[in-house]
């Protein structure tokens, strides 16, 4: 899994999107906390993929990552928890 995980953090530094969702599983959940118009979850890649797209064009072309507080990691998962 480490292995994976530390691919998937490169393709992300290196702002590689085709490189990164080739590495989620089909059934990937996105959550977004909160009660806001950009929260719930968000199942599957195109899910999140359509989520990631809206939220992008509503700021303005800018996501910015504040903080990366933790990689949690086992043998079949992979959470990264993240404020953007």
């Amino acid at each position: 899994m480490n292995t994976i995980f530390s691919r998937y953090h490169q393709a992300w530094l290196n702002d590689d999107w085709d490189a990164a969702v080739a590495l989620w599983s089909d059934d990937v959940i996105h959550h977004v906390p909160g009660r806001h118009r950009f929260a719930g979850t968000f199942r599957g890649k195109a899910a999140f993929l359509e989520h990631h797209r809206t939220v992008f064009e509503e700021l303005g072309g800018t996501i910015e990552v504040v903080s990366v507080h933790d990689f949690l990691t086992s043998g079949d998962h992979a959470v990264v928890l993240v404020t953007e």
